[in-house]
């Protein structure tokens, strides 16, 4: 996710023929006539570009969002759900004996 919202900027990038890189984790580093300089996000790197001269548009602030997600995202408690799965466990024996066929001459034990 990181990496894609640099695309924009990239696209400008190339068009300009700026020699650019894309090192690990999600960064991106330009190689401008004067010095290089690395960014960390690609909000970064369009407030940037744009006092530069460059037209970027339409780059979100990804890293904000993820956080966001992640941070929403709620823990549970290991031994709630694993009481919770020995019930439903009952429930669905339950359930499928009584869905079971019944056939003539048969009985309960030969099951």
């Amino acid at each position: 996710m990181r990496r894609k919202a640099y695309a924009g900027i990239l696209m400008e990038l190339k068009t300009k023929g700026i020699r650019f890189q894309t090192p690990y984790p999600a960064k991106l580093k330009v190689f401008f006539e004067n010095d290089t300089k690395i960014y960390e996000s690609a909000a970064d790197a369009a407030k940037d570009l744009k006092k530069r001269g460059f037209s970027v548009e339409n780059v979100k602030d990804l890293d904000s969002t993820y956080w966001k997600q992640q941070n929403t995202a709620s823990w549970k408690r290991a031994s709630a759900d694993r009481r919770r799965a020995t019930v439903d466990q009952d429930w669905i024996r339950e359930k499928l004996q009584s869905f079971q066929r019944v056939t003539r001459g048969s009985s309960g034990s030969d099951k």
